[in-house]
């Protein structure tokens, strides 16, 4: 920024506090060096900010050493006079920065709140400020300087992105702002090595400031020639697959984010930066140069971990090996291994138990028959059980999916499963019509299944705001063989809306039928819709929202969840960060399961409410939530009205 002569500031100590923080910087400058806790004499309780109505107090305690010691998240705040004085300067030059250049702080005191003469240990105080604000120093005049023979139509385009408001008051961050919005505006525009210089002068006595904004595009310019680096043993020409239609494009921005997204999206990149030339060719184009860095071709994860529901517990040891370039052609594989042992419904009352097993190898590769197409196919084994009966079943599944316009996804699997029970409880023998005519003992299953889903949201993979929709289609039998002839269709709406920046809300709304057709009507019961755990109705044990059959010898008996043809579920969540990376939660689920397929009383939906905390690791977001039933038990006497549930990443 350059300063003209009138201008009232000058190159000082308290100027150079003020750039710290600007930048974030810390220990910059005249600000105090850190205080250890043998050296503070006091703890700050609290802060009182007298005569301050432009800020927050929140906000203003983001600039200085003084904050509020918190009991409940440990964080403890030493002081001394001399950071009093520092804060004091501080706060000075934050209200210059936002445009209050008459501000003073007129008294800055630490007084301890006990009344002990102690000195062994820091006290207890009270730090308070009073501060006299003044009149704001207001943006009056905002004015564009253009090489000779600007193109009219550019400038039109250029000048309002800056979105500098006239008669506001002039704040350095917004003037820092739109010296950033005009240059990135610039290079949106097809102006890569386009420079933008900013200008402010200050009357200090008229409460007034103008400033200028000289802008310099340079040449236009397409996409180039894309080279790369650090590819190590990943094949060039499948990386250059992904990027090779951005060549001849207007050079943006957003072209360099797009390029970076597609190649580290192959998750064999450690890191992924595209970096433009420092000039434009004489033909027009600006070369890009894709720098890369490989992730080790192979890896393997081992884990030893329980998981809980409301009615069962799971002891296990898991591996994940994978390789992400076999035969030097990106194909790749993920050996999921899991093995452990799972008590029904809690290990200190098991009513049942047996082993845990799952080996499913997934190997995928993109590219085969169109470059855009990512075939997968999994084959896999598992030993289970679940509630009234344990199972071993093998499978295979086949897929293609494809992105389509960055915002839709399609995908198509078939599914081919054995599927045998053992060790089933009598309530499968005595209770035969409950269960239908359509169980069967083994049975081939045979599934094909699609999926289409839009985004409309700001992020893929993590979004703060939009509608992502989804269609899920599925037809088991008839053409495709197997025991069971069925129809299975699940629409899906989620909603995601970032009231503030830690304040979400989100929702979700699915609904589900089974249509049974042909000669062989039914669907198994694993395939049916059953609600109930962490990812779905909060509240409820996993997959007890369900018809059930029961055959009770006793009082103390549990019903078997077989489930159902029809089922809606909806979420609404709250969510607010409360500190980094920790969230508190408060939800509403509404759901019901039923046989009738094109049925439904409300009066018989379920209700639970609850809240809960969300926690981000390195593996994933950790997820605890306590739900409790609103509703009355419509048929569900023996089930428990609360369920805490324990899980990672979020539910929708």
């Amino acid at each position: 920024m350059t300063i003209s002569p009138s201008h009232p500031f000058a190159v000082s100590c308290p100027a150079a506090v003020l750039f710290a923080i600007l930048i974030g910087l810390a220990g910059w400058g005249c600000s105090a060096p850190d205080i250890r806790a043998e050296d503070a004499p006091y703890i700050v309780d609290e802060v009182v900010l007298e005569g301050v109505s432009v800020f927050k107090k929140d906000q203003l305690l983001d600039y200085l050493h003084a904050g509020e010691t918190s009991f409940w998240w440990g964080k403890t705040y030493y002081y001394s006079d001399a950071l009093g004085r520092v804060d004091a300067a501080r706060i000075v030059e934050l209200y210059a920065a936002f445009g209050y250049r008459e501000a003073k702080v007129l008294t800055a005191t630490v007084r301890p709140i006990d009344k002990s003469d102690a000195t062994d240990e820091p006290r207890e105080a009270r730090v308070r400020f009073e501060v006299v604000e003044g009149e704001p120093t207001l943006l009056k005049a905002v004015d564009f300087e253009w090489p000779k023979g600007r193109d009219l139509a550019l400038a039109e385009a250029i000048e309002p992105e800056g979105r500098l408001k006239l008669d506001a008051p002039f704040r350095i961050e917004d003037f820092n702002r739109a010296h950033i919005d005009y240059k990135l505006a610039l290079q949106s525009k097809g102006y890569p090595l386009a420079e933008v210089e900013k200008t402010a002068w200050v009357t200090p006595e008229q409460r007034r400031a103008e400033v200028r904004f000289t802008l310099t595009p340079g040449r236009q310019a397409r996409i180039g020639a894309v080279d790369f680096t650090g590819l190590g043993a990943i094949p060039e020409d499948l990386v250059r697959r992904e990027v090779e239609d951005l060549s001849g494009r207007r050079y943006a921005p957003q072209t360099l984010k797009q390029a970076e997204g597609r190649v580290f999206s192959m998750d064999v990149f450690r890191s992924v930066t595209a970096v433009p030339a420092d000039h434009v060719n004489d033909d027009g184009t600006l070369d890009l140069k894709i720098h890369t860095a490989a992730l080790p071709p192979q890896s393997l994860k081992v884990g030893v971990g329980f998981g809980f529901e409301p009615t069962r517990w799971e002891e296990r040891v898991s591996f994940r090996y994978t390789h992400r370039n076999l035969f030097g052609r990106l194909y790749r594989l993920d050996l999921n291994a899991k093995v452990g042992w799972a008590q029904l419904p809690f290990p200190w009352d098991v009513q049942a138990h047996g082993p845990v097993l799952e080996i499913q190898p997934t190997f995928k590769k993109k590219g085969l028959l169109e470059k855009n197409l990512v075939w997968l196919f999994a084959p896999d084994f598992k030993v289970g059980i679940e509630q009234g009966f344990q199972f071993y079943s093998t499978s295979g599944r086949l897929g293609v999916s494809r992105w389509f316009l960055s915002r839709t996804l399609a995908e198509l699997e078939y599914r081919l499963t054995y599927f045998n029970f053992f060790n089933r409880q009598s309530e499968f023998e005595n209770n035969r019509t409950q269960l239908g005519r359509d169980f069967r003992d083994p049975y081939l299953l045979s599934l094909v299944e699609g999926k289409y889903s839009v985004f409309f949201t700001d992020s893929l993979l993590d979004p703060k705001n939009g509608v992502v929709l989804t269609l899920r289609y599925g037809v088991a039998g008839g053409a495709f063989a197997g025991d069971y002839d069925f129809q299975r269709i699940v629409p899906e709406v989620r909603g995601y809306w970032a009231i503030t920046g830690s304040t979400h809300l989100v929702a979700r709304s699915r609904m589900g039928w089974i249509l049974t057709y042909g000669d062989q009507p039914g669907a198994p019961i694993l395939e049916k819709f059953a609600l109930g755990g962490a990812d779905s109705i909060r509240g409820w044990g996993l997959r007890r929202l369900s018809p059930q059959i029961r055959d009770c010898p006793d009082e103390d008996c549990r019903g078997i969840p077989v489930g159902g043809s029809r089922m809606h579920l909806t979420n609404v969540e709250l969510r607010q960060e409360i500190i980094p990376d920790l969230y508190l939660a408060a939800f509403l689920d509404v759901a019901d399961v039923a046989n009738e397929a094109f049925v439904t009383d409300p009066g018989d939906w379920h209700y639970t409410s609850g809240g809960g905390f969300r926690y981000a690791t390195p593996i994933g977001r950790l997820r605890v939530d306590f739900g409790y039933r609103l509703s009355a038990p419509n048929g569900y006497p023996d089930e428990p009205m609360w369920a805490l549930h324990l899980a990672l990443g979020e539910a929708f």
